[in-house]
């Protein structure tokens, strides 16, 4: 990243992340998953005190660095996820994030309940909770 762009905040890394993990869970993001955070989940209130050209530019930075390295996006994702939990505003966005993820392509699979079960551990939360 260079010094003229700045880092985004955890809660954006952490909502971005949360969102792309659970899309990714299967090993792929079809288009109505991306359609779905850039275009849909955004706007949901949970999100209103983000940046929505942070979070756009935090989605993709997420995306190539998960088909990179997988094990080291998921670990600066979990590490946002831990940073914020005891920010409820962002623990909000993180929760609908998730959520949204899993309805966008309308199927729940064993990967995706293993990466929300992290998720949940990361924000001190029961996987039910989240």
């Amino acid at each position: 990243m260079s010094d003229s762009v700045p880092k985004a905040s955890a809660a954006a890394t952490a909502a971005c992340g949360v969102y792309l993990l659970v899309a990714l869970a299967d090993a792929r993001v079809v288009a109505i998953e991306e359609a779905r955070f850039l275009g849909g989940v955004v706007n949901d209130p949970a999100f209103r005190g983000f940046d929505t050209r942070e979070l756009a530019g935090e989605y993709n930075r997420l995306l190539a660095l998960l088909r990179d390295d997988w094990k080291a996006a998921e670990a600066e994702i979990l590490n946002a996820a831990s940073s914020v939990k005891s920010d409820e505003t962002a623990v909000s966005a993180i929760k609908v994030a998730a959520r949204q993820a899993i309805v966008a392509d309308q199927l729940i699979k064993p990967q995706e309940e293993l990466v929300l079960a992290r998720i949940a551990g990361a924000l001190g939360l029961a996987a039910d909770e989240l």
